[in-house]
């Protein structure tokens, strides 16, 4: 059970990066498509 928390956690902190990293640069495309590669 816990494992699948963390593995939530650890993906959602994934996600949170990128939109940040997103929000950060401009750059909403390759944010984009870094999370169809990250699927």
């Amino acid at each position: 059970m816990a494992a699948i928390i963390l593995g939530a956690f650890l993906l959602l902190h994934a996600v949170a990066g990128i939109i940040l990293r997103a929000a950060a640069t401009g750059d909403g495309v390759s944010a984009v498509s870094m999370r169809q590669d990250y699927d």
